[in-house]
């Protein structure tokens, strides 16, 4: 449960004037008043007043509705908003390229031993042909594992996110 703030500390929190301030307003040393959110000080009777009338004025406002934005303002989270389309654009394309040599890489490993299989390919040029396919097929599996498509999904799913926020904000 959150501690319930004192009287003083409700009005710094309403209206953002720092202790000092409203010490000022209320016309005692901002010592005093910090021992008296500490309860270790009374405060004269003027002063309890003055933080009572602005506290009840305060607590019977309407809570504020944010301002509208203004033209610049509007234009910069849409700026922002493209900027994440543009990345998440980039990114999908750097999956599909990901996925298509993830499969490709998957293939050939598939058909090498079709390939080596066949007479016509036992010979030793045909052989190191066929070792090196395999190093390449295992190296573009590894290069474009689904790990790495994985995070790019969720790097593409936050970056929808963040500028459906940006968007929202309008």
């Amino acid at each position: 449960m959150p501690k319930e703030l004192s009287l003083p500390e409700s009005i710094v929190s309403l209206t953002g004037v720092t202790h000092q301030d409203l010490a000022s307003y209320i016309e005692v040393n901002p010592s005093n008043l910090s021992r008296f959110i500490d309860n270790t000080r009374t405060l004269p009777a003027l002063a309890l007043i003055k933080m009572a009338e602005m506290f009840t004025f305060l607590h019977g406002l309407p809570t504020p509705e944010p301002l509208p934005l203004s033209t610049e303002e509007r234009t910069q989270l849409q700026e922002m908003a493209a900027n994440c389309e543009f990345k998440r654009k980039k990114l999908e394309m750097q999956l599909t390229k990901m996925q298509q040599r993830y499969a490709q890489g998957l293939r050939m490993l598939q058909l090498l031993p079709t390939l080596e299989a066949k007479p016509e390919n036992a010979t030793e040029r045909r052989q190191r042909w066929l070792a090196e396919q395999q190093y390449q097929a295992e190296k573009r599996i590894e290069d474009n594992g689904l790990v790495l498509q994985k995070k790019l999904t969720v790097s593409i799913a936050l970056l929808q996110q963040e500028a459906d926020a940006y968007l929202a904000g309008l």
